[in-house]
């Protein structure tokens, strides 16, 4: 006999946007299923864990997770466990083995499998969404202001510290057509702000309605034709695959924001050699130069690895000559860990954990020296923020340039708020902020007309 099910879940998320991206796909199939979102891991009778593999620390995370797991399961004997991302995909683990608590797996390529994946480990009846590929799956964004799109898959460049080519397989472009329609059923909910997904945007190389392929500036030129999308962000592009056609783009579309990530690893040309990036430390700047004439005022992001196989103190300076020269305004700092079937796997880990820790800390100290002076600049400056969060009494969002801003709403005698409307603020509203205080990490300012 059928047993009666709670149809609860809860999902966990590690690693890129392109993970947090397929969640939003894997709770629209449960909710298309009848389940309910639950605020905590303990209420979910299906737990969900989309996994990274990039870094050592996210698989830990997973597992060291067992203790957990078993306890939440002697009081809800009937939870189901999933594990879905990197972990999964790359095939290297026996979860029998090393996670029996785990009670089905499956590639994010295999969603729309999930229903019967579930219905026969739960012993339940459900319903039974029929989908035949997984980016078909309408997401379900956390707000109906800000969407992420995928506009491709998998990544051919097989840089030797990173196994995303093996998680990820390699290089799919969906359709310019399948791309903005997407986009237009959420502008048609009150989307404004749209994130293109990819592992290598700038690869992008989708059909075109005549059956040609797509450049990646032409979908821009596409995405900017969409009435009612006011943002176009996109992450993350190739150094390598940079082309003057999307620098063009930034100087002439009036939607796309002034901001571009783009991930130099290292500031040293013979790390580079050794990562197999097929750019040196000149060109790169060449590349950064070029963004900064042709877009004036455009921020640049970037992540770098300390600590990679070899890197020696000369090639450490050269990084942090590379990062004084570049002015990055944000940069994603990792130190280097080795990945199973990645090429590096095989190369000698040589740099120490301290010696790593140490120059993350001193990368650390001059990205906050240069965010901080170069935020600076916004003093006084009229901005526009699109406001996500409103919260003891401070409304905040992210600029065109993509810094964080807050609008304080309180006095000191007020009493704290919290809520979508408030003095005039409404969350998805983009508003004119005129900045009055620059700290490292925010801007605070006040809204003007």
């Amino acid at each position: 006999m059928l047993k009666k099910c709670m149809r609860k879940y809860h999902i966990t998320t590690y690693g890129c946007q392109m993970n947090v991206s397929d969640s939003e796909r894997i709770a629209s199939m449960l909710e298309a299923m009848n389940f309910t979102a639950s605020k905590t891991e303990a209420e979910a009778d299906v737990l969900i864990y989309n996994t990274c593999s990039v870094r050592q620390k996210s698989e830990n995370r997973i597992l060291g997770s067992r203790e957990k797991w078993q306890v939440m399961k002697q009081n809800n004997p009937n939870m189901v466990i999933g594990v879905t991302g990197c972990m999964v995909a790359h095939k290297g683990y026996d979860f029998q083995r090393k996670l029996p608590e785990v009670d089905i797996t499956f590639d994010i390529q295999e969603l729309p499998q999930l229903p019967g994946k579930l219905a026969k480990t739960m012993g339940v009846d459900l319903v039974m969404p029929e989908y035949s590929e997984y980016l078909h799956i309408l997401p379900k964004t956390k707000n109906k202001f800000q969407i992420s799109v995928p506009i491709m898959t998998g990544c051919n460049n097989f840089c030797s510290f990173c196994i995303v080519p093996f998680t990820r397989g390699r290089e799919k472009s969906r359709t310019v057509a399948d791309i903005i329609t997407e986009i237009k059923k959420f502008v048609k909910k009150g989307a404004k702000e749209v994130m293109l997904l990819g592992q290598n945007v700038n690869s992008y190389r989708g059909m075109k309605d005549d059956g040609k392929q797509a450049t990646f500036a032409y979908l821009l030129h596409k995405v900017e034709e969409i009435s009612g999308v006011e943002r176009i962000l996109y992450t993350s592009p190739h150094p390598k695959d940079m082309t003057d056609d999307v620098i063009e783009a930034h100087a002439t579309l009036k939607n796309l924001c002034p901001t571009v990530h783009l991930p130099v690893q290292s500031g040293s040309s013979a790390v580079l050699r050794r990562m197999n990036r097929f750019y040196t430390k000149e060109s790169f700047l060449d590349l950064v130069q070029k963004f900064y004439d042709r877009v004036p005022g455009i921020t640049i992001s970037t992540d770098i690895i300390v600590g990679f196989c070899g890197e020696t103190e000369q090639d450490f300076q050269d990084t942090l000559d590379l990062y004084r020269k570049a002015q990055f305004d944000l940069v994603y700092i990792g130190m280097y860990s080795p990945r199973p079937h990645s090429l590096a796997y095989k190369m000698k880990d040589d740099i120490p954990r301290k010696e790593k820790e140490r120059r993350f800390h001193i990368l650390h100290a001059l990205q906050e020296e240069i965010a901080e002076e170069k935020n600076k600049i916004y003093i006084n400056k009229k901005i526009h923020v699109l406001i996500d969060k409103i919260k003891n009494g401070v409304a905040s969002g992210r600029s065109e340039h993509g810094k964080y801003v807050e609008i304080p709403l309180l006095r000191s005698s007020e009493t704290s708020f919290e809520g979508r409307v408030f003095k005039g603020l409404e969350l998805g509203e983009i508003v004119t902020v005129k900045v009055n205080e620059a700290l490292t990490w925010v801007l605070r300012g006040e809204k003007v007309s």
